[in-house]
């Protein structure tokens, strides 16, 4: 080599060299559940957090196209006194028995603090809020990953997604509603029908006057004329009766 020599014994030592290989960078998942007094989905100035909820975070992986959960990869957090709750340093693979597969996530809170209902978050009398984030899902599980459009790097890429770059903090907030104080329900009251009489509260128990009285005595007069007219027209006819 142009005549220079080279002392192989003596050797230096040097930092920095990764070989070709790249950290895989982590996500963090985390977010804020409150009540959203006026419902536009936004937390504005005075709605309150919602502290001690429980939110479960399961981890998955994709194998022979199809979701598979993974052993041991559920975790849980609640939320702080300022309703917060995170899920640090998540990974964009699962690597198992010497395989790396994509993963994927599921967020979810399986119970909806007492007081407090979903209605407008998950629908009317859910029971379980599923915390999703379309952006970054594959078949609905939240994937940590960019989407990358180079085939030719074997290495980076998984199932189309950059696997290399995570996506720093992914923010996924929660709102959820007061349930109405529960008022004491009014009686109905009877409306007017043309086959029932309809008489007004204060007219039921009003006290009959004398001109109630006197068409009651002069309807019982003529009750009893007609009935001794009936007999003596009756009477008459057995006499007749009785000389023929």
């Amino acid at each position: 080599m142009d005549g220079t020599k080279y002392d192989i014994v003596k050797a230096e030592s040097h930092s920095g060299n990764d070989g070709g290989l790249t950290k895989i960078e982590q996500t963090t998942i985390g977010g804020i559940i409150w009540n959203d007094e006026d419902h536009d989905g936004t937390i504005d100035k005075g709605e309150e957090s919602i502290p001690n909820v429980t939110v479960t975070l399961k981890q998955y992986y994709f194998a022979n196209g199809m979701w598979r959960e993974a052993a041991g990869g559920m975790k849980t957090a609640r939320t702080d006194i300022n309703g917060k709750y995170v899920f640090a340093d998540l990974p964009s693979t699962v690597t198992i028995l010497g395989e790396t597969y994509l993963a994927g996530y599921k967020l979810y809170i399986d119970s909806i603090p007492e007081g407090y209902n979903a209605d407008a978050y998950a629908g009317k009398y859910a029971k379980i809020i599923n915390i999703r984030d379309p952006k970054h899902e594959m078949y609905g599980y939240i994937v940590l990953a960019e989407r990358s459009d180079d085939e030719t790097s074997q290495f980076n890429t998984i199932n189309g997604y950059d696997i290399i770059k995570g996506l720093g903090t992914i923010d996924l907030n929660v709102y959820l509603d007061k349930n109405p104080i529960d008022k004491p329900e009014e009686p109905e009251k009877p409306t007017p029908s043309e086959d029932v009489p309809y008489k007004k509260d204060e007219d039921v128990n009003s006290p009959q006057t004398s001109d109630d009285l006197a068409g009651v005595l002069f309807t019982m007069k003529i009750l009893c004329a007609t009935s001794l007219m009936i007999l003596i027209l009756f009477g008459r006819k057995r006499k007749d009766e009785e000389k023929d």
